[in-house]
């Protein structure tokens, strides 16, 4: 698929052009359609028994696990022309997505009661990738720097704008909580919960996971060969190859690392987020996971 030129449907995203606006009391990313417009397309976009669900909060190895699912799903190790940017619903039209090819890897941040209607019906295998809310910060800071809509972000600010609501999809916190909610309301949909800290530790064991997940036949061998063609650096390489200039300058490879916010957090804020998971612990598994984490 090409890119688009004058009143075309675009077939990639300029990740320039994203803004965030606010919509339904959240921020919203924004590209070629205003979230009044292209939610509601996503809550009835058409959905198809060999499509795979990836959801993430920003920041929490999204691009990285797309391809593992990719991967799988066509049973390779080898990177094909397939990109991700015309199966993310947060930002591509729905016309664009509905000619996608089988398997569709379909990938969104959006809150789950946002995601399609038809998603209720069992048919679509669901995973959600989740990562410490420290890095997840730190990363989400240093990708907002570049994008450069907050004149003097900090990451004292972010962190202000996740506690009152205002970060992208409100907060990391508000996601979650959407997460559980959908699973408690729905469970017929088949939901597989990744810490990206357990891919990184054992990215073999955890792609062996998502392949029984996926019902996918996938030999020890296999897994090894994706597990290697995914590391950061080849991924970084390979990914930037393939993606136009102006995707490559957002930077959405930084450094993969789990723990490199301890790099850029101080005490006071390092603390202050203990705090917060501490408080949600009790409800939340995806912060109880990290209370006692360094």
């Amino acid at each position: 698929m090409s890119e688009s030129t004058g009143s075309e449907i675009p077939t990639r995203i300029d990740p320039t052009k994203i803004k965030m606006v606010p919509y339904n009391g959240m921020m919203m990313p924004q590209t070629y359609e205003h979230p009044e417009v292209y939610l509601p397309k996503v809550k009835n976009l058409q959905l198809r028994d060999s499509d795979v669900m990836l959801s993430t909060y920003p920041k929490s190895g999204t691009h990285w696990l797309w391809r593992v699912l990719d991967m799988l799903v066509h049973g390779s190790a080898e990177y094909g022309d397939r990109v991700i940017d015309n199966t993310v619903l947060d930002f591509m039209p729905t016309e664009v997505i509905d000619k996608a090819e089988s398997p569709r890897i379909l990938l969104t941040h959006l809150p789950f009661d946002l995601l399609p209607e038809k998603l209720k019906d069992g048919r679509v295998k669901v995973v959600h990738v989740y990562r410490h809310p420290k890095a997840v910060l730190v990363s989400l800071f240093f990708q907002m720097m570049k994008v450069g809509h907050i004149p003097d972000m900090t990451l004292e600010t972010l962190m202000n704008m996740m506690a009152s609501g205002k970060a992208p999809m409100k907060s990391q916190s508000y996601y979650f909580d959407t997460v559980q909610e959908y699973e408690k309301s729905n469970p017929n949909v088949s939901i597989f919960h990744l810490a990206y800290e357990d891919m990184k530790e054992d990215p073999v064991s955890s792609i062996k996971k998502l392949a029984a997940h996926l019902n996918v036949e996938a030999s020890d061998e296999l897994c090894s060969q994706i597990a290697e063609a995914v590391t950061f650096n080849n991924q970084k390489k390979e990914e930037e190859k393939r993606a136009p200039a102006d995707q490559n300058a957002m930077n959405f490879y930084r450094k993969g690392e789990a723990s490199g916010w301890k790099n850029h957090l101080t005490v006071a804020q390092s603390e202050r987020m203990d705090q917060m998971m501490r408080e949600r612990a009790p409800t939340c598994p995806f912060f109880r996971r990290y209370c006692s984490s360094d």
